[in-house]
């Protein structure tokens, strides 16, 4: 049988001032952040959260930050969209994980940011791992 996830509800208010509020928690943010930045920002803090959910399963600490970019450009049906995305995560962990327990913890953070799998195209994700390039 299928795990059957129950819908999660979100919801943000962007008021006149800009102020963007969640939950009950305010962002301010100031005219540099764009929509584009927003997203950008939410596909890095996904990827953070996605690791972070899948390594306390294995009880493994994080201690993490990402940076993303993103390419906007006119697409072949001839839309304004983004094009191209990477994110890129350095990580420590603890304990350090062998390769081949690594790797697919990796692989499951990926496909666990929901924000990335709901977008088209997905993000491409690289790594550094407590100081080592994951290639």
């Amino acid at each position: 049988m299928p795990i059957r996830l129950k819908p999660k509800h979100y919801s943000v208010a962007l008021d006149r001032s800009g102020v963007i509020t969640a939950e009950g928690d305010e962002l301010h943010a100031g005219d540099g952040w764009t929509p584009e930045h927003l997203l950008l920002a939410a596909v890095a803090r996904c990827g953070v959260n996605s690791l972070t959910w899948f390594a306390r399963k294995d009880e493994i600490e994080v201690q993490a930050s990402a940076t993303a970019t993103g390419v906007v450009a006119r697409r072949d049906d001839a839309r304004n969209a983004f094009v191209d995305i990477q994110c890129r995560l350095e990580v420590e962990l603890t304990p350090e994980l062998e390769d081949d327990k690594l790797r697919p913890l990796l692989t499951r953070a990926e496909r666990g940011c929901f924000i990335g799998n709901s977008l088209s195209p997905h993000p491409r994700y690289s790594w550094v791992v407590n100081g080592k390039e994951i290639s």
